[in-house]
């Protein structure tokens, strides 16, 4: 009898270890993939881009694939509106605005492509109203604008 006890004990000790083992030697389950997160535009990434005009000019340059859609426009009177600011001082970046302007006109890489995106059916903008760049990681650029004045 008590080696049928000890039988038993002995298969639920080897039940009861033999999945942990088993699970420990199997790799971990890959997690699922989860919907990309929509970039949020606000002034602190205007802020953070437009001291860094000169890279993100170089940054849309060296862009092999930039295509018009892969520009996002964002208007700066929006994000003032939306974060409860009273304006926006550019003229302490003004070299930044206008070498970012100058670059936007010129024949220079992918720059017609921007342009391009810039004359589209509800806003018909001009590199004059863009004053800021951003050339995110995943290849779309972002370029900022002030709406002309009417």
């Amino acid at each position: 009898m008590r080696a049928l006890i000890l039988a038993a004990m002995a298969a639920l000790l080897v039940t009861a270890v033999a999945p942990s083992m088993t699970s420990a030697q199997q790799p971990a389950p890959t997690p699922a993939p989860t919907a990309k997160q929509p970039v949020q535009f606000t002034l602190a990434s205007f802020n953070a881009a437009l001291p860094n005009t000169a890279a993100n000019i170089a940054k849309a340059e060296g862009l092999k694939e930039l295509t018009a859609d892969r520009v996002k426009l964002v208007s700066l009177a929006d994000l003032v509106k939306q974060e409860n600011v009273k304006s926006v001082n550019l003229e302490m970046r003004s070299e930044n605005v206008q070498a970012l302007q100058s670059y936007l006109t010129s024949s220079r890489p992918n720059a017609a492509t921007i342009r391009q995106a810039l004359s589209t059916e509800a806003l018909k903008l001009s590199p004059s109203d863009v004053v800021a760049i951003d050339v995110l990681d995943t290849g779309d650029t972002v370029l900022y604008y002030q709406p002309p004045k009417q």
